[in-house]
């Protein structure tokens, strides 16, 4: 009879563990299985990151600013990069950059919160085989209101 009640409680066990586990996998998994909208927004063709630093702002109000430096942008060096938000509650900022005529790969940097509304960090664009490359950086800024994707498009020249 103890053997019984023995393999009863660990079979007990076994399954309050795997209750656990597949709760913690849940927790974890669940802003990949179900991730905040992402909110399009329209491309700023009137800025050039190379002279300054670009702002678009947000269809619900609010704006994101954008500078990388140094200027002009260069590739295979180390780039500062600083998001600026006006008028929104942010919690993370990350910024993606990708070849708009070619895939460079996974670029992504997230950024650290220096102040309130100011987001920055480091990053690096690879070379790529051609000279000339025309980049879109994807500033991510997650909100309440979900996720906003503001684009800003530059070139790059590679000096060989």
């Amino acid at each position: 009879m103890a053997i019984n009640k023995t393999e009863g409680l660990l079979w007990g066990l076994v399954v309050v563990m795997l209750v656990a586990v597949v709760a913690v996998l849940a927790y974890k998994g669940w802003p990949q299985l179900f991730p905040k909208e992402v909110i399009a927004v329209a491309l700023n063709k009137d800025c050039d990151l190379h002279k300054t630093t670009c702002t678009t702002t947000l269809p619900s109000g609010g704006s994101v600013s954008l500078s990388i430096e140094p200027r002009p942008i260069p590739v295979i060096k180390p780039l500062r990069i600083a998001v600026t938000t006006k008028d929104i509650q942010v919690s993370s900022v990350m910024v993606d950059f990708s070849g708009v005529s070619m895939n460079m790969g996974l670029n992504r940097f997230g950024l650290d919160e220096e102040s309130s509304g100011l987001f920055s960090g480091k990053g690096l664009l690879p070379i790529c085989i051609r000279n000339r490359m025309d980049w879109e950086a994807k500033v991510f800024v997650e909100t309440d209101q979900g996720v906003f994707s503001v684009p800003y498009r530059f070139e790059t020249v590679a000096n060989r």
